[in-house]
C-alpha cells in the first residue's frame, strides 16, 4: 500500500476563492473529478501573508489583500477487501 500526501501552494484573495483553487489544483494533480474529493481526499489550508520582513511589508501585503494559501492533504486509504476474503 502507498500512502498519498501532498502540500500544494496557490494565492487567493477569499476564502472562496482559496477553497475553489485548492479543489481545482487538487482534482487535477490526482486525475480525479471534483465531484469525488470529498469522499478520496483530505485536504487542510493554511492561509498566510506574503513573505513580509518588516512592518512596512506586512502593512504592503495586507493592503494587497493577496493571501498564500497552502493546501495539504492526504488521500484516503480504501478499507475495502477483496472480493471472497
Amino acid at each position: 500500500m502507498i500512502r498519498t500526501g501532498f502540500e500544494l501552494k496557490t494565492t487567493a484573495a477569499t476564502l472562496e476563492e482559496a477553497i475553489s483553487d485548492a479543489r481545482g489544483l487538487v482534482s487535477g494533480f490526482l486525475g480525479i473529478p471534483d465531484s469525488e474529493l470529498d469522499d478520496r481526499v483530505t485536504m487542510e489550508l493554511r492561509v498566510q501573508l506574503p513573505k513580509a520582513e518588516t512592518a512596512a511589508e506586512i502593512a504592503k501585503a495586507v493592503d494587497d489583500g493577496i493571501f498564500v494559501v497552502t493546501i495539504y492533504g492526504s488521500v484516503k486509504q480504501s478499507t475495502v477487501k477483496p472480493f471472497g476474503l
